[in-house]
């Protein structure tokens, strides 16, 4: 019996007894509030009460009532999804054993997404479509479940792995297998991190079981030959000629590699060994290379050989103090001379990093650095290399070091060179009436930076990015291309395009823009050849720049585009 019932009761009894006794006076009930008075009698004011109470019950009860309707509905659309996610289940399971990969395949993507969706449904999809030879697809569901978190990356290399074997990729797969040895070693470390250690796998780490070893051995499972290292305790001096002693606790170095599983050596190894057999007395390097120092001590030590004095130099630095990189500044040696940076003046700046004259003169030849050189003057700040810099000393030697006559020279040889004719005229002389025409037709070819109209790359928003995806992606191919003739550039150019499946003519038309600034230009393999590997990789990325660049986020999922283009 619920409540309301009983309120009903309740109530007829109340209303019973109200009409037995209505006919008694039982005197009257007067309620007053200030100016305002209200009198009845005592049998109607009490019905009056019964009644409010139980209107004032019921309303609650509607209340709490209507306040658990979205949890009820919640909760039969949950069992719904349940239900309809294990049907779903049950359905591709079914299949995929049975071998209607297809029917699999379909049944458990439609459960991405639900709560009850386990490691399962991405597992067995992605295997589905493996067995039905897409692979591609099966590699961006791998993807897409290990960004998610739905399936243990060593789950998705193993399915990776036997992706690129259906697919006759061997390499590829090879690459996946491989990884899982790595995941291996990143469970030890994040073990060792857990204990308060460092991450530096140590050899009591890798240390197996004999019947293990055996049975590897027996197998013939490839392996590695590491350098034995201390545990934790201590820490290695190391004697460097600008910082004196340093030290470094052994903890932080690990047992390196020293032999890879294909029997070539590791850059450790082969540096100690090749600098004992060069007969090397010092060796100068930057100071990223302080933390391998113990590693190469320990080497000298064991093959009873004299180590090398060290100094290790400040490294360079982009204006922004971040390490000197390529993204930031064209770091190529023939860019500058193709900027037309006098070599003197580079000289002289490359000089003036981290040293400084005795008399604190900023111009100097390569002679009287030579005179005046002493290493212990180098500065352990890290040097900054601003181009802005660099161009106002270029410009302090073509004013003060510079004829008239050496100016002409210098010209000639750096932009009206027959060499540099012999590119630009063929595609000139048809399209020029008048010797003049040549300047503004050429004038891309010999500038430096060119003034951008990030409007001529389209608008902002899809369009814009990816015009960017696609300059990335060009500049990407162009930083592996080794052969820059014209046609080899054309063919590198139209094989990108064929697997972005974009025709040639839509992949060029942002490369007009941000080689020549203008959307017509001479034809981009032709204008690529001509400008030189360094100029135009630099211009892609400054381009690149003016487009709003590219984040680090960003170029992790671009990365992984351009990886599955399979040129």
């Amino acid at each position: 019996m619920t409540r309301l019932s009983i309120y009903l009761i309740v109530g007829l009894i109340v209303g019973a007894m109200w009409v037995n006794v209505g006919t008694l006076d039982a005197g009257y009930v007067s309620v007053a509030w200030g100016d305002w008075q209200l009198e009845t009698s005592a049998w109607l004011a009490l019905s009056l009460l019964v009644v409010v109470t139980m209107l004032l019950l019921f309303l609650s009860r509607l209340v709490r009532s209507a306040l658990r309707v979205p949890g009820a509905i919640g909760l039969w659309m949950g069992s719904r999804s349940q239900r309809g996610a294990q049907l779903l289940t049950d359905k591709g399971l079914a299949a995929f054993y049975e071998g209607r990969w297809d029917v699999a395949e379909r049944a458990l993507s439609k459960t991405r997404g639900m709560r009850e969706s386990t490691l399962l449904h991405p597992l067995y999809a992605a295997l589905s479509l493996v067995y039905l030879g897409k692979t591609e697809r099966a590699l961006k569901l791998l993807d897409a479940a290990e960004e998610a978190d739905t399936l243990p990356s060593a789950v998705t290399a193993l399915v990776r792995a036997e992706s690129h074997l259906m697919s006759g990729a061997l390499d590829q797969a090879s690459l996946s297998l491989a990884s899982l040895s790595a995941q291996e070693l990143d469970t030890l470390r994040e073990a060792r991190r857990e204990a308060g250690k460092s991450t530096a796998l140590k050899p009591s780490d890798l240390m197996l079981p004999e019947d293990e070893q055996a049975a590897r051995k027996a197998s013939g499972d490839a392996y590695v030959i590491r350098m034995m290292v201390p545990e934790e305790e201590g820490v290695c001096a190391i004697e460097d000629m600008l910082r004196g002693t340093i030290e470094l606790d052994w903890g932080m170095v690990d047992a390196q590699i020293l032999l890879k599983s294909d029997g070539l050596p590791t850059y450790h190894l082969a540096n100690v060994v090749d600098d004992h057999l060069m007969k090397i007395t010092h060796v100068i390097r930057g100071e990223e290379w302080i933390n391998s120092a113990p590693k190469h001590q320990l080497l000298y030590e064991y093959f009873g050989w004299d180590m090398p004095v060290l100094c290790h130099l400040p490294l360079l630095r982009n204006p922004d103090k971040s390490k000197l990189s390529k993204r930031k500044n064209p770091t190529s040696i023939l860019y500058y001379q193709r900027m037309g940076f006098l070599p003197e003046a580079v000289v002289n700046y490359l000089g003036r990093m981290g040293w400084s004259m005795p008399n604190e003169e900023e111009k100097f030849t390569l002679e009287e650095m030579q005179a005046a050189f002493d290493i212990t003057r180098v500065s352990l700040g890290g040097p900054v290399f601003d181009i802005e810099k660099l161009k106002w000393l270029n410009g302090l030697w073509i004013r003060e070091s510079l004829t008239a006559d050496e100016l002409v020279r210098r010209l000639r040889d750096w932009a009206l060179n027959r060499d540099m004719l012999d590119k630009i005229l063929p595609h000139a002389q048809g399209r020029i009436d008048v010797l003049s025409d040549l300047i503004p037709q050429a004038a891309y070819l010999l500038s430096g930076e060119l003034s951008l109209n990030v409007d001529a790359f389209g608008p902002e928003g899809d369009e814009r990015d990816q015009v960017v995806m696609q300059m990335q992606f060009v500049l990407w191919r162009l930083e592996a291309q080794q052969d820059w003739r014209r046609d080899a550039l054309f063919e590198a150019l139209k094989a990108l395009a064929d697997a972005m499946g974009l025709k040639p003519k839509a992949l060029f038309a942002p490369l007009f823009v941000a080689l020549s600034g203008e959307k017509v230009a001479y034809s981009i393999p032709d204008s690529m050849a001509i400008l030189g590997p360094d100029m135009t990789r630099a211009r892609l990325r400054q381009a690149i720049e003016a487009c709003g660049g590219v984040s680090k986020k960003a170029a992790k999922r671009l990365e992984k585009d351009y990886a599955g283009l399979g040129r």
